[in-house]
């Protein structure tokens, strides 16, 4: 079988060129990309543990209208 000598045709599309350029992006980089993944998943698994183990927003503000008490001997 012959072999095929034609030149092949370079035509690339915009976007391949646009995902090689990102790929470059990332690449270059990656460690800081990688710093920034880990704090968000910190981030989400206090919120996890947060919300597992039931601490609530309106405990940590401590404002009188977010605090739950009872003012039944106050109008008595």
């Amino acid at each position: 079988m012959p072999a095929d000598l034609h030149k092949k045709d370079t035509d690339v599309s915009l976007l391949t060129i646009f995902e090689m350029k990102i790929e470059a992006w990332v690449n270059a980089h990656a460690f800081m990309l990688f710093i920034l993944s880990l704090s968000v998943l910190v981030v989400l698994i206090i919120a996890l543990v947060m919300a597992l183990t039931g601490i609530h927003a309106y405990q940590l503000t401590g404002t009188e209208a977010n605090l739950q008490y009872n003012h039944l001997e106050q109008i008595i």
